[in-house]
C-alpha cells in the first residue's frame, strides 16, 4: 500500500514510456522522409552510358524492394507508437487516486478480517486484496522491467539504428544521381524542409510550454519550503532528523518538498530531450543544405537536367539502401521486442504468479503456520 502510494515505480514507468514514444516518433519520421524520397526516385528515368550498353533505365526497378521495406518498417513503427500510447493510458488509470484509495481499503479490510478469532471473510478478503494488488501494479512492474531490460540489454543498439537512419535521408540526398527533374526534386526539398518546420514549431511550443510549467512548480516548491520551514522553526536539530516522531503534518511537507523537486527533474528531462529534437532538426537542415559542396540530388535543382549518369552513383545508391536494410531490419526487431514480445512475456509471468496465489486457501495456509509455530515453540 506504502509503495501504491509514493507512485515512484508509477514515475519510473511513465518516464521509460515517454522515452519509448520520443524514439519511436523519431523513428516513424524517418521513414516517412525515407518513403518520400524513394518515391521520388522511383519515378525518376536516368540514361546510362557504358561500352557495352546505352539506354533508359528506371530507378523504381532498384528502389522497388527497399521502398516495400520501408513501408512495413512504417506500419511496424505505427503498431510500436500505438502499442506505446496504450501502455501510457493504461498506466494513467492504474495510477490514478481511486485505484489507490481502493487498494488500501482492500487492505484494511484483510487486517480487520486476520483480527477476527475464527478469520471469517477472511480467505475472500485477501483475494480481493490480491486481485486488487495485480491490477495497481501488473502494468507498472511489466512497463518496469521492460524498461530494465531494454536499458541494460537493447539501448545502445535502439540509439545505434536510430541513429544510422536519422542520418540515412541525407546521405542518399548527397548520391549525385543526375537525370532527376528539377521541378519534383524542388517539390521533394520543399516538402521535407515543411515537415522539418512543423516538428521545429512543435517542439518549440513544448519548450514553451515547459518553461512555463518550471516557473508554476519553482513557485509552488517555494511556498512547499515556507511551509516545512514554518514547521521546523520550533524543532531542534534531532526533531527535525528523527523521521519516526514527526508528525503527519511534519511528514507530508517533507514529502511535498521532495515531490516538487522529483517533477522539477523530470522536466528537466523532457526538456533536455526537446532541445535535442530541435538540435537534430537543425542538423537534418544543414545536411540538406550540404554546406560542403559536394554534388547532391538537392544541390542539382537549380541547375539543368543531365542526361547522362555516372553508373558508380547507382551503384553506391545500391550498396548505401543494401546496408541500411539491414539496420532498418534490426531497428524493427528491436522494437517489436521493445514494445510487443516482452511486455506480454513479462504480464504472462505475472499471470501465473497471480494464478498460483489466486489458488491459495490463504486461512488454511495462516492456520498451519500458526501450529508449527506452537510446535516450535514447544519443543
Amino acid at each position: 500500500m506504502a509503495v501504491s502510494w509514493l507512485g515512484a515505480i508509477d514515475r519510473a514507468s511513465t518516464d521509460y514510456i515517454d522515452s519509448s514514444l520520443v524514439q519511436a516518433s523519431v523513428a516513424f519520421g524517418v521513414a516517412k522522409l525515407l518513403n518520400a524520397l524513394i518515391s521520388l526516385l522511383q519515378s525518376v528515368e536516368v540514361e546510362v552510358s557504358m561500352v557495352v550498353f546505352s539506354g533508359s533505365l528506371g530507378l523504381g526497378e532498384v528502389l522497388d524492394p527497399f521502398n516495400d521495406l520501408i513501408e512495413d518498417y512504417s506500419s511496424l513503427m505505427k503498431l510500436s507508437i500505438g502499442s506505446l500510447l496504450i501502455q501510457k493510458l493504461l498506466l494513467g488509470v492504474v495510477s490514478d487516486l481511486f485505484f489507490k484509495i481502493l487498494l488500501t481499503l482492500s487492505g484494511a479490510v484483510v487486517i480487520l478480517s486476520l483480527l477476527r478469532p475464527s478469520l471469517a471473510g477472511f480467505n475472500q478478503s485477501v483475494r480481493l486484496f490480491a486481485f486488487l494488488v495485480f491490477l495497481r501494479f501488473a502494468l507498472v512492474m511489466v512497463v518496469a522491467l521492460n524498461g530494465v531490460v531494454s536499458e541494460y540489454f537493447l539501448a545502445e543498439q535502439s540509439r545505434g539504428g536510430i541513429a544510422a537512419l536519422e542520418a540515412l535521408p541525407g546521405e542518399v540526398e548527397n548520391v549525385d544521381v543526375k537525370g532527376a527533374d528539377a521541378q519534383a526534386l524542388s517539390a521533394l526539398a520543399s516538402q521535407a524542409e515543411e515537415q522539418r518546420a512543423e516538428r521545429e514549431a512543435v517542439l518549440t511550443a513544448r519548450l514553451e510550454e515547459l518553461a512555463a510549467q518550471r516557473e508554476q512548480l519553482i513557485e509552488q516548491q517555494r511556498q512547499a519550503e515556507s511551509k516545512l520551514d514554518e514547521l521546523e522553526a520550533g524543532m531542534d536539530t534531532v526533531e527535525r532528523l528523527n523521521f519516526l516522531s514527526r508528525s503527519p503534518e511534519h511528514a507530508k511537507a517533507i514529502a511535498q518538498v521532495g515531490l516538487y523537486e522529483d517533477q522539477l527533474d523530470l522536466l528537466e528531462d523532457e526538456r533536455n530531450k526537446t532541445q535535442n529534437g530541435l538540435l537534430l532538426i537543425q542538423r537534418e537542415r544543414e545536411a540538406a543544405q550540404n554546406p560542403d559542396g559536394a554534388s547532391g540530388i538537392m544541390d542539382s535543382v537549380g541547375g539543368t537536367v543531365a542526361t547522362l549518369v555516372n553508373p558508380l552513383a547507382l551503384d553506391a545508391l545500391q550498396e548505401k539502401l543494401s546496408n541500411a536494410s539491414e539496420t532498418i531490419m534490426e531497428v524493427m526487431a528491436l522494437f517489436v521486442l521493445r514494445t510487443l514480445i516482452l511486455p506480454l512475456l513479462f504480464l504472462y509471468c505475472l499471470t501465473v504468479v497471480f494464478k498460483a496465489i489466486w489458488r491459495v486457501d490463504a486461512r488454511e495456509w495462516l492456520n498451519r503456520s500458526a501450529a508449527r509455530s506452537q510446535e516450535v515453540q514447544h519443543v
